[in-house]
């Protein structure tokens, strides 16, 4: 299987490899950031998502109104288009005719499909959606800082891709029982048709749970994995051993990640990243400060700003403003908003690889920071299995998805020619 990183026309792959890395390594050091404030500065872990969030969201609110603009522009240029078309069409025609105006009323329908913003509009109420996921994703992510270790939490977040083969492998072995998908159509449930996933898909799925499950004997003895020189490292703030409880939490974001990325795949077609990455983080921020507030274990106030760990706006005082415009401009700008960027240049395959190794970059900084000491054997075994697992099932996934588009371009070739070219029949 070839992969091409790049397109026709586009920046060279010097600028993208350091673009990528560049974007890798703020999201890998998000976790440590996030560890620091919710350990260390004891600040609520949701107040501190509302922060990186709600900042990341004010910095692109300038790019989003550019792209609205340009969006609206484009459109009302293809309304004179087609409202010059119309207008010569009737007077080449030299009168009104009946026949003429369904059909020019056809025309319009179908010019309205393409104009972006109406289906823009439409495609909100999914924006709120993949939104509120991303931001339960971002809270039970950093919720799980304060009760397992960091090395834990990133390896069980990043799961995202072995949680979507599983429920791939469910919706297609449902839709292969006749009983049941009779019993859902009575009352209007239907279930997703879905491809049955393909064998390395399914082993890398199976050897992430193996590595999963490796990870989970090692919480032991009062949910405490020993680590392998936590004596000889001196920790700076509260330093969390593995538990199970804060590996579930971890997990958890990694289900909800899940569904952002489905509803995001579907979305990112056809918008473009502003347009997309602006109301989705927005909802994400409103859903953190939800649970902030709400939160009775380490609640958050929105009236005061003292103290300012416990405040809404604590993220203006001067003991905290870098570290949450680092989180919204670093990780979130330059981070996750460049990696959908380059997918425009950038096989989706190197991207997705690229972000399995946040897990060992966010490991190894935080140990050369003082925030946690090497892990323990299991979770050194378990890990690497699971990224293994990672690996194979994103690389499965890749392979599949081209094989269905050369399956696709094939048949499009086929009906465009009638028979197909000559070089189709050429042994």
């Amino acid at each position: 299987m070839q992969t091409q990183a790049m397109t026709k026309s586009g920046p060279s792959a010097l600028v993208l490899g350091i673009c990528l890395f560049l974007a890798v390594s703020m999201c890998s050091s998000a976790g440590v950031v996030f560890d620091v404030l919710t350990n260390t500065k004891k600040v609520p872990p949701f107040l501190v998502v509302f922060w990186r969030l709600f900042l990341q969201n004010i910095v692109q609110f300038f790019p989003f109104v550019f792209s609205l603009h340009q969006e609206w522009r484009r459109d009302t240029e293809k309304k004179l288009v087609q409202y010059h078309k119309n207008a010569l069409d009737l007077h080449v025609d030299g009168g009104l005719d009946l026949d003429n105006e369904i059909s020019g009323q056809d025309e319009g329908k179908q010019e309205d499909s393409t104009l972006l913003l109406p289906r823009y509009v439409n495609s909100l109420t999914l924006c709120l959606v993949s939104g509120f996921f991303l931001g339960v994703h971002f809270s039970m992510w950093v919720y799980s800082l304060r009760y397992t270790s960091l090395t834990h939490s990133l390896l069980w977040v990043t799961m995202g891709p072995i949680c979507i083969n599983g429920a791939s492998w469910s919706f297609y072995l449902l839709g292969q029982v006749q009983y049941i998908t009779s019993a859902l159509a009575i009352i209007s449930v239907t279930i997703p048709i879905v491809r049955r996933p393909s064998t390395q898909e399914t082993c890398g799925a199976l050897a992430g749970i193996g590595g999963a499950i490796i990870m989970l004997t090692g919480v032991q003895r009062n949910g405490v994995e020993i680590g392998t020189n936590a004596p000889e490292i001196q920790v700076q703030g509260a330093y969390h051993e593995p538990t199970l409880y804060g590996d579930a939490a971890a997990f958890s974001g990694a289900v909800a990640v899940c569904v952002y990325l489905v509803i995001g795949q579907n979305l990112r077609s056809f918008l473009p990243i502003w347009l997309y990455v602006f109301p989705v983080v927005g909802t994400a921020a409103l859903a953190s400060l939800i649970f902030a507030l709400f939160d009775d274990e380490d609640p958050s106030y929105l009236m005061t700003m003292t103290p300012p760990e416990k405040s809404v706006f604590g993220f203006l005082s001067k003991e905290y403003f870098l570290y949450a415009l680092y989180l919204g401009v670093g990780p979130g700008i330059c981070g996750h908003t460049m990696l959908n960027t380059l997918l425009k240049y950038v096989s989706p395959l190197i991207i997705s690889t690229a972000m399995l190794s946040e897990p060992i970059l966010g490991s190894i900084i935080g140990y050369y920071l003082g925030l946690q000491p090497l892990p323990g054997a299991y979770t050194w075994i378990g890990g690497g299995a699971l990224i293994i697992g990672l690996v194979l099932v994103v690389v499965g996934e890749n392979r599949v998805s081209s094989n269905v588009q050369n399956q696709k371009a094939c048949e499009t070739s086929t009906r465009n020619d009638g028979y197909g070219s000559f070089k189709d029949y050429v042994p």
